[in-house]
């Protein structure tokens, strides 16, 4: 809720990113660790990694909110705390872990995406649905005037993680797009810039900091109706036009399956 990645019908909660994502890669991860891979999840509960909370960023929301010359209100310093405990520092924790202690060899990043809802605690369906894949990469002048996201770039680039990455988004993409049959994503803002059918770069923090090639998978769309059906399948339909939604294969099986090809496409040897 606090990040808004939930949607939700007359106060009732119809889908959560969240505990959607931790269910693919629960169903993933053994699928991969048969294969021989080695799997671990940065969090195996609906809790943040994180042991810090919102409250605890209190003083620094207060401090950014009047050097930014802003209103320094109860609710401002709320909404503030919660997207410096969300956005940046439950991110970096997790940059943290995988950086210091795993070390893996790549990040898979799940998603689900979502169209604009239009204002805040509005609800509209959509009919569109798509998939795409995000690399580090595209960065505005602004960001390249930040000497802590220079370094992360150069460093990106000079360890060959930029590289392998391009590669591995590449390869996974056209599999789990024949998977799910989903059509591939177009930005319409300079924010990122296409570097292959699904495949953009995009300079989001965590494919910033994590310091191995890291791809981030945004499949379906969560406020399509079709899509809602399947997220929910078993339960009984809050909106009663779902009803009419033909039955599918389970979503969160179909989106491990096609992450799963898609792996084996990236690792598999390739013909000389």
């Amino acid at each position: 809720m606090m990040e808004e990645r939930c949607l939700s019908v007359k106060r009732k909660i119809l889908i959560k990113e969240g505990d959607m994502t931790l269910k693919v890669a629960k169903i993933l991860a053994p699928r991969l660790r048969a294969l021989g891979a080695t799997v671990t999840l940065t969090r195996s509960s609906p809790a943040p990694a994180t042991a810090l909370r919102p409250r605890h960023f209190r003083s620094f929301a207060i401090s950014d909110l009047e050097a930014q010359g802003k209103l320094v209100t109860p609710t401002a310093i709320q909404r503030k705390s919660e997207q410096l405990f969300y956005r940046v520092f439950e991110i970096r924790y997790r940059a943290k872990i995988i950086n210091d202690r795993l070390r893996p060899d790549i990040v898979v990043c799940l998603h689900f995406n979502a169209e604009s809802c239009g204002d805040k605690g509005s609800f509209r369906l959509t009919s569109k649905n798509h998939l795409h894949f995000l690399v580090n990469g595209a960065l505005s002048s602004g960001e390249l005037a930040k000497e802590d996201q220079r370094f992360d770039m150069l460093f990106r680039l000079l360890s060959g993680a930029y590289a392998e990455e391009i590669l591995l988004a590449n390869a996974m993409a056209r599999p789990l797009a024949q998977t799910t049959g989903l059509p591939p994503y177009t930005y319409m803002s300079s924010v990122a810039k296409r570097i292959g059918p699904y495949v953009w770069a995009r300079n989001l923090l965590a494919t910033r900091l994590f310091r191995c090639p890291v791809v981030f998978v945004e499949a379906y769309v969560m406020n399509n109706p079709k899509v809602i059906a399947r997220m929910r399948a078993g339960n009984r339909p809050d909106i009663q036009h779902l009803q009419s939604t033909p039955s599918k294969p389970s979503i969160y099986h179909e989106y491990a399956k096609g992450v799963t090809k898609g792996l084996i496409q990236y690792y598999s040897p390739q013909p000389r």
